[in-house]
């Protein structure tokens, strides 16, 4: 039976999660976007861990904008910009910097906005959207798979 650091060994960016995750995240950005000009297509109902599911209060507030941009539209950017880094990782350009390094960073910054998103979510607008919070799977995941690449080289 192979070891884990056998199996981290072949994880590199040709995996398929790391096409899978951003189209994942690209596709609930979009959804995202559209929920923010249309609020009223988002039905949740219930709650989780005690808070309400409402997209379409998170949508509308304040904190779903940065400087007139939609927080959706900086997801699309996040994730259209990974999947153009890691579909063109063997040009010149994104060679010169190191591919991995790259994603690295990206994820990085990715991950940490996400943070600053949940903690939003919960602890000041005291709602969760379940659209936001398969984002923040998605690229913790990312960020996890990332990490681990990054320490097999």
């Amino acid at each position: 039976m192979k070891s884990v650091d056998e199996h981290m060994k072949k994880f590199t960016l040709d995996s398929i999660w790391f096409l899978i995750l951003p189209l994942i995240g690209l596709i609930d950005s979009f959804y995202l976007m559209n929920i923010h000009y249309n609020p009223g297509i988002c039905v949740e109902q219930g709650t989780f861990l005690g808070y309400p599911l409402d997209c379409g209060y998170i949508a509308q507030s304040s904190y779903s904008e940065i400087i007139t941009i939609p927080v959706a539209m900086l997801g699309i950017f996040y994730y259209l910009t990974l999947l153009i880094v890691i579909n063109f990782r063997h040009t010149d350009f994104i060679r010169k910097f190191g591919a991995e390094t790259i994603t690295m960073l990206i994820v990085g910054l990715g991950m940490a906005f996400t943070i600053y998103l949940v903690i939003l979510q919960l602890a000041v607008l005291h709602a969760i959207c379940v659209y936001c919070m398969i984002s923040a799977l998605t690229t913790t995941t990312l960020f996890i798979l990332t990490v681990l690449m990054y320490r097999s080289q």
